[in-house]
């Protein structure tokens, strides 16, 4: 995930993997508790790693331009 996002304690933009990652840090000894951490962290890092759905077909429509690759693209992240 290339883009920035708020990061809470400063106000201002971040790069969205230092804002995810804090988060999941903060979040760590709840998620842990409630047996979620294993859950939830590679699914977030797979999205900062390979970028979220949409981004995936933007990219797609980007180099294809055709309904069905940019459908393909998205089948990867579904469950």
């Amino acid at each position: 995930m290339q883009s920035e996002l708020i990061n809470p304690h400063t106000g201002t933009p971040a790069p969205a993997g230092d804002v995810v990652a804090h988060l999941l840090a903060h979040l760590h000894p709840v998620l842990t508790e409630h047996a979620e951490h294993e859950t939830v962290e590679p699914v977030l890092t797979s999205i900062l790693q390979e970028g979220t759905g949409a981004h995936r077909q933007r990219q797609a429509c980007r180099t294809e331009n055709n309904l069905s690759t940019i459908l393909h693209a998205a089948l990867p992240a579904t469950p």
